[in-house]
């Protein structure tokens, strides 16, 4: 998995059925329907992905040493938090417009939000939040910087020891604690950030090491049919996650989340190490669809909220 060519546009494609899972889980919550109730496994899908970046990132940087720190967490930073601010902007719009809020409010909303305006509601202080489901984009800001500055400073300890040992342990801890994967309060969501994030870190070296010995072995293949056997590494991926797409439809926070997640781990390490099978021609396509994803994600609840205020006039 070479950094300079690493987008899997098989990856993409799930990358866009996701986000469409977790748009159609939120609409059934604001209208008190079950729609795929085990939606809410998409997130830990996501943080597997994020661990990839995170790890391609630091291949990139790690020439550079603990200095590759401050232009990562720029770029995090600038990808992330404007798009999150302004997604909180049309919550508040929303609120208004529904009536949920009135305007002498929002001084008040936005001090008792303070957490969640500067991206730590992970920490005891996010109490109270606008947008529920924006805990994401803070673990995951907070959590790619810290796994950086670890692999920056430890590498292949890092990669190989810290980084599956934190996600396994972490999902361990959550298995006996509760019994499935949830976010319980404060915190709890950053901690289940890095256990996807550290096993997507892991899920990239092993993919990477893979991807060197099938270009050792065929050198010459591009990512088509002429990949030969590693695309047939493709197949059981997709039937993988068209299996968790029927699963979100019937599962219910239980342990088998974390069968899910195994499975998670399985699909994307074939993905990442097969050829990819998409074809020239559908990639441009997939690509701008891909980049929307994030902007989806951000906006659904404000939408989501509007489209039943008006629904129930």
């Amino acid at each position: 998995m070479k950094a300079e060519n690493s987008r899997n546009y098989n990856i993409e494609l799930w990358r866009i059925v996701f986000c469409v899972v977790i748009v159609i889980y939120h609409f059934g919550i604001t209208f008190g329907r079950n729609l795929l109730g085990a939606g809410y496994l998409c997130v830990e899908f996501y943080f597997l992905l994020s661990g990839l970046g995170i790890y391609m990132a630091y291949q990139k940087g790690k020439e550079q040493g603990i200095k590759g720190l401050f232009p990562y967490a720029k770029s995090r930073f600038l990808r992330l938090y404007p798009l999150y601010i302004a997604s909180m902007a049309a919550m508040l719009i929303s609120d208004l417009i529904t009536h949920q809020i009135v305007l002498s409010e929002v001084p008040g909303l936005l001090k008792n939000c303070l957490a969640e305006f500067f991206m730590l509601q992970c920490s005891p202080l996010g109490n109270s939040v606008l947008v529920y489901t924006n805990w994401y984009v803070a673990t995951l800001f907070w959590g790619s910087l810290l796994y950086m500055l670890i692999l920056l400073l430890l590498k292949k300890a890092a990669v190989y020891v810290i980084c599956p040992l934190t996600g396994i342990g972490l999902y361990y801890y959550y298995a006996r604690l509760i019994a499935k994967i949830d976010v319980i309060v404060s915190y709890h969501g950053f901690l289940r950030a890095l256990a996807g994030l550290g096993l997507g870190i892991f899920l990239a070296a092993l993919a990477e090491a893979v991807t060197h010995l099938r270009d050792e072995k065929a050198p010459n293949t591009e990512n088509s049919a002429s990949g030969g056997i590693w695309i047939i590494l493709v197949i059981p991926a997709n039937l993988l996650l068209i299996y968790a797409v029927y699963y979100f439809g019937i599962g219910v926070r239980s342990l088998k989340d974390f069968v899910m997640i195994g499975l998670f781990f399985a699909a994307l390490f074939l993905l990442v190490s097969g050829k990819d099978p998409v074809p020239k021609k559908g990639r441009k396509m997939l690509a701008v669809a891909s980049r929307l994803t994030y902007p989806v994600y951000l906006f659904q609840l404000p939408v989501l909220q509007l489209l039943y205020y008006l629904s129930q006039r």
